[in-house]
């Protein structure tokens, strides 16, 4: 039993170490019909869904914390990306189901933070 969770340990591993270093594109995707041309690269997992919340429930000065100016000297994004702005994946697992990626080109290159996956590519647009 105990080689039996090692080695799916070992998998899981090699497994989500497998795409790091591996480079990616900023593409415009669909959601609800309305086209997305750029996305905000995060500072960490736990920004997007608490600007969800605010935006949904609370008032435009929530929205206005925890969306754009943050508190306390946190910021909730580092800026925006464009389309065709590459980045390099780092490790999956500092933004959960998010990309982390580390940016590559553009007025953001260097900065690393969490992105929607839905908004990477390959295939340079």
């Amino acid at each position: 039993m105990k080689l039996q969770v090692g080695f799916m340990l070992i998998t899981i591993s090699i497994f989500s170490s497998a795409f790091a270093g591996e480079r990616r594109y900023i593409v415009s995707t669909r959601t609800a019909g309305i086209e997305i041309n750029e996305f905000p690269l995060w500072t960490d997992r736990t920004w997007p869904d608490s600007c969800l919340k605010a935006t949904l429930r609370g008032t435009q000065s929530d929205q206005k914390i925890f969306c754009e100016d943050g508190f306390s000297g946190l910021k909730p994004k580092k800026g925006t990306l464009t389309i065709g702005t590459e980045v390099e994946l780092l490790d999956s697992h500092e933004c959960g189901t998010m990309a982390y990626v580390r940016v590559l080109t553009g007025p953001l290159s260097r900065e690393t933070g969490c992105i929607s996956a839905n908004a990477l590519s390959s295939i340079k647009p």
